[in-house]
């Protein structure tokens, strides 16, 4: 599990459960995000339910949010979700 920043904006890489999750959130609130922001996905091994909660945390906090780099499979789970309107997609 990873969160960097990159040019764009965030990159999450690797595995993702709930503990990580936590880890994560904690993490965000020392950076802050809010106002437009990009998240880069490509590099993550599989969606999950933390992912997805994760991600709907970023977007509570700020305008909007831009994913990047998904597969299919990432973005038929934000749609069986119903969540595909919520985020934009690269």
């Amino acid at each position: 599990m990873k969160l960097s920043a990159n040019e764009r904006g965030w990159e999450l890489s690797g595995d993702y459960s709930l503990d990580s999750l936590l880890k994560i959130k904690s993490e965000l609130s020392h950076y802050g995000v809010s106002g437009d922001v990009v998240i880069d996905v490509a590099h993550l091994n599989q969606m999950n339910a933390p992912i997805l909660s994760l991600l709907l945390e970023i977007r509570r906090h700020s305008d909007s949010v831009l994913l990047t780099g998904g597969g299919e499979g990432f973005y038929e789970m934000l749609s069986l979700y119903g969540l595909e309107a919520i985020f934009s997609i690269e």
